[in-house]
């Protein structure tokens, strides 16, 4: 009902500011003017092109307000993040050796942006994605040697939509610091799944491995089932299942393709194959 009264009250508004745009237009003044019609007016001249586009784009305001679709005020984010992946190793941007369907579908229904600069290396680049800022400010400047350390004062995204309302999740690769008051969960997200380091089994994670990997779930290590970029993907479509009620944004951060190059037995097959 509300909205009703609302639109009625800005349609009269419309069309009194009509009738005082067009006795404007034609010269009228106060009461020894003649009354005219809007449409057809009997008593004046045709109006100049110039004031003819004025009438016409306050005409067409109602038009407008009631044709815009209602957009979400908050809508959800997926961010996914491959690591290592050249620009060429896509298909959809010319690339006949690689095959990948799923990612070329993520470029055609959704928003394709040709002009990118990140830095060469993955950690100094994901400070940057997290924060909107030059990463030497952030504190990250390499992805090992104690470079891959962001400042706990930093402001990230997840920390902006939190405080929004949002549900933030991260599933992945962080490589942005382990500790107090680095980690992910320090730094605005609520559900945190991820491995450490810049690929599990890596410095400083000894004996760790793609498969049935050792995961940190919300601050507590965990031995997950199954080859880890399905782990990540699935715990991700589970936070959305579950968040259909609130906007949410959801991190998932895959550590493939960077190396090692490990698969399952059947992602093999198909990549061998040339399928």
């Amino acid at each position: 009902m509300s909205g009703i009264i609302s639109a009625f009250v800005v349609m009269c508004f419309v069309v009194w500011l009509i009738e005082k745009i067009v006795r404007w237009l034609r010269g009228a003044s106060g009461g020894a003017a003649k009354r005219c019609d809007v449409v057809t007016c009997k008593h004046h001249a045709p109006l100049p092109m110039n004031k003819k586009l004025l009438l016409l784009c306050v005409l067409t305001l109602p038009v407008r307000l009631g044709a815009e679709p209602a957009l979400p005020s908050k809508p959800n984010v997926i961010l996914v993040v491959t690591d290592d992946q050249g620009f060429g190793d896509v298909g959809v941007h010319g690339n006949d050796k690689i095959r990948t369907p799923h990612l070329d579908r993520f470029a055609r229904k959704g928003i394709r942006l040709t002009r990118f600069y990140c830095q060469p290396l993955c950690s100094p680049t994901r400070a940057g994605l997290m924060t909107g800022r030059y990463h030497y400010r952030t504190g990250v400047i390499h992805t090992s040697r104690g470079g891959a350390k962001m400042h706990g004062s930093e402001v990230t995204i997840a920390e902006l939509l939190s405080q929004a309302g949002y549900a933030t999740a991260i599933f992945g690769k962080w490589h942005l610091g382990n500790n107090y008051p680095m980690r992910p969960q320090d730094q605005g997200f609520r559900e945190v799944l991820i491995h450490r380091s810049g690929a599990p089994g890596q410095p400083p994670d000894h004996g760790n491995g793609y498969f049935d990997s050792l995961l940190w779930h919300n601050g507590v290590q965990i031995r997950a089932e199954g080859y880890c970029a399905d782990v990540f993907t699935d715990a991700a479509i589970q936070f959305i299942e579950a968040s259909r009620n609130t906007p949410f944004f959801v991190y998932l951060s895959t550590s493939a393709p960077h190396t090692p190059w490990r698969l399952t037995k059947n992602t093999f097959s198909r990549t061998a194959s040339g399928a």
